[in-house]
């Protein structure tokens, strides 16, 4: 599951903030073209940030672990990020544009801003046994 959340800037959608659930685990980020920055939780609990350059790693966190994914029993906050409000940040986000791999997509409306200039982002997983 791949989704992409935007808003509207100067009359266009903008792409804010990505999300993707695989095999391997979930990864949340900012939709900068230059250094996609993103932080992934993976299946086996494995938690990392990563810079990318160029579809080249130029940086990542050291790893931390944290609670598998299959071990999750309550609402727990996996992965935050957060893109500003901000024309210089705007400006710079691309402009949305139908994505193949995307199969989610969430509009928030500018006068969402109005009085905060951040978007702030927190993926959940809630998993229950049945």
């Amino acid at each position: 599951m791949r989704a992409i959340i935007c808003t509207d800037y100067s009359g266009h959608l903008r792409k804010l903030l990505w999300l993707t659930e695989s095999k391997t685990g979930i990864s949340a980020g900012i939709c900068e073209a230059d250094t996609n920055p993103h932080p992934t939780y993976h299946v086996d609990g494995t938690y990392h940030h990563r810079l990318t350059q160029r579809g080249c790693t130029v940086k990542i966190s050291t790893p931390e672990k944290k609670t598998p994914l299959v071990s999750i029993t309550a609402k727990q906050q996996l992965l935050g990020t957060a893109a500003f409000y901000a024309d210089d940040t705007m400006a710079r986000l691309p402009r949305f544009t139908p994505d193949g791999r995307a199969n989610t997509i969430v509009v928030l409306g500018q006068p969402v801003f109005s009085n905060i200039r951040c978007a702030a982002f927190n993926t959940y997983i809630l998993l229950s046994k049945s």
